[in-house]
């Protein structure tokens, strides 16, 4: 049963679409509550979140094959599934992840401000 719950854990928080859509539902409902309530700190504050859900972005391959696993070889062909998911651990490591980390950063910091403009 702990392997199961462990595999799917895996499963859940390596899938970097499910992160990109949860930051945008973060970004998107907490400026709607920001505007709709004239509280723009709540959009200030999900930029938090969205910075904590780059860096889970980033950690991808760490998360999807675990401690043991980390120094595998990255030259697979892309044909294969498992050169897919190489593939796109390479993306979310060093373009995905980054990209959500820094719009997490710019809205933590003056997202009180952008919403005042």
């Amino acid at each position: 049963m702990g392997k199961i719950v462990i595999s799917n854990m895996r499963k859940t928080f390596s899938n970097t679409y499910l992160i990109c859509f949860t930051a945008m539902v973060v970004l998107g409902g907490n400026l709607y509550y920001s505007i709709i309530t004239s509280e723009p700190h709540w959009f200030q504050r999900s930029g938090s979140i969205v910075v904590l859900l780059g860096v889970l972005i980033v950690a991808r391959r760490v998360i999807r094959l675990g401690k043991d696993h980390q120094n595998k070889d990255w030259n697979l062909p892309d044909e294969t599934p498992e050169g897919k998911r190489v593939l796109l651990d390479q993306r979310s490591e060093y373009v995905i992840g980054p990209i959500i980390a820094v719009i997490g950063t710019v809205v933590w910091g003056y997202g009180d401000l952008l919403l005042i403009l």
